[in-house]
This record gives C-alpha cells, structure tokens and sequence, in this order.
C-alpha cells in the first residue's frame, strides 16, 4: 500500500515538474499557432477581396451591365 501512494506522489510530483518546466512554452506554442490562424484567415479574406476586385473592372463587364444601376433588381 506505502508503495502505491509512494508512486502516485512521485507521479504527482513529475507532473507538476513538467507542467513548471514546459508549462510556459506550450502556452506560447498555443498563442503563436492561434495568432498564426487568425493572420491567415485575414491574409487569405484580402486576396479574396482583392481576386474578386480585379475582376470587377468596367471592362469586364458584359455591355449593359452597370454594378451602380440605378434602378433595383429586386
């Protein structure tokens, strides 16, 4: 039985250990990649804004086709 909660407190004991050692840095790993995401979901929303922009020129458009026409469509 002493030899059962002797392992658990040593166990107990390594993880606390690691959690102090690594702790910080898996926090900032975290952090990093999250940031990452968001950077690259904004990065890829200006290349979209900007494919679909480059596409919107009035010499694109077919001949009667006007994005600021007056009149509704609805």
């Amino acid at each position: 039985m002493n030899d059962q909660l002797e392992t658990l407190e040593h166990a107990k004991r390594t993880v606390i250990d690691l959690a102090i050692q690594f702790g910080p840095k898996v926090v900032v790993a975290v952090a990093i990649i999250v940031a990452g995401v968001f950077v690259g979901r904004w990065a890829a929303g200006i290349r979209a804004a900007r494919a679909s922009a480059s596409q919107c020129h009035i010499s694109n458009l077919p001949p009667g086709c006007h994005h600021w026409s007056a009149s509704s469509s609805y």
